[in-house]
């Protein structure tokens, strides 16, 4: 049994199913370690800015507002918005990227105890450089992480992605399966990277609970999620060749948005006349 790339899932001689098992594992490797590791520490958390991003369309872009991919493969110079800026998200964004890095951190230290059986590689790139649909769309981000499984030679026999989120106590509580929104950003980094499963690990900020690498956090590469996410990309790439902007697609996000003061989002406008607004509507599961 191999399940290394979307392919090994795809085949229909392939049983992979067993496989699931070994996923579930790493709760168990993790939990080991938490229990004997007691050793000192220290991780370094990366905070990004505006700056770091260059142009191109990003996973967090182009799987939620069309516009922001937009201006994004456009290159457009972001601004911070200093008058609606909002200060308590933003402080929630960085604990969120601590999670990331604590999490990262121990996932790498962890491998230590499986004698090479299993690795952890983090903030996994994707260029223009990394895949053919990469450079055909101009796409640019980096996935949580990947996990590589190995036989006793050393050969991997499977790979697994991850993507991290942090969520509040009540939200999680109410979580019975990953958001639709992560779902699309998994599956640009699934085809890109070509990983035939990803875990969405959610990690409830209260209790330190987080969602097992099991059913329903544990998804295969869906195609059709992904042909939705390449029929974006070709859309954003339609609007940058004929000069135009999608249709604003506002919501909560539009309050830390880099791009608010060039869009100028009904929701954050204070004087004049507010622009047209179409309300975004929520892409179904197939």
């Amino acid at each position: 049994m191999r399940l290394t790339k979307i392919d090994d899932l795809l085949d229909p001689h392939n049983d992979w199913k067993p496989l699931l098992e070994h996923v579930a594992s790493i709760q168990t490797i993790l939990e080991h370690y938490k229990r004997v590791h007691r050793d000192r520490r220290k991780f370094e958390v990366f905070m990004t800015g505006n700056e770091d991003r260059a142009p191109g369309l990003h996973a967090s872009e182009i799987c939620s507002c069309l516009r922001q991919a937009t201006y994004s493969l456009l290159g457009t110079k972001k601004k911070a918005d200093t008058e609606n800026v909002d200060i308590n998200m933003l402080m929630r964004f960085d604990i969120g990227t601590s999670v990331h890095s604590l999490l990262q951190n121990e996932f790498k230290l962890m491998c230590a105890y499986t004698n090479g059986q299993l690795s952890f590689e983090d903030e996994v790139r994707i260029n223009r450089d990394t895949h053919p649909l990469a450079a055909q769309y101009d796409l640019s981000s980096s996935c949580d992480g990947i996990f590589t499984f190995k036989n006793a030679d050393g050969t991997p026999y499977m790979r697994v992605g991850l993507e991290i989120k942090t969520m509040s106590d009540g939200e999680y509580s109410k979580s019975n399966q990953p958001k639709e929104y992560h779902t699309l950003q998994g599956t640009f980094y699934q085809k890109l990277l070509d990983l035939p499963l990803i875990w969405y690990l959610y990690y409830n900020k209260s209790n330190s609970n987080y969602t097992p690498p099991r059913t329903p956090w544990l998804v295969p590469f869906n195609t059709n999620t992904w042909n939705r996410l390449e029929d974006r990309a070709q859309q954003a790439h339609r609007h940058v060749q004929a000069g135009t902007l999608p249709e604003r697609e506002e919501g909560m996000p539009c309050r830390w948005c880099g791009y608010a003061t060039e869009c100028m989002p009904a929701t954050l406008k204070s004087r004049g006349e507010a622009p047209k607004v179409r309300q975004l509507t929520p892409i179904r599961r197939s």
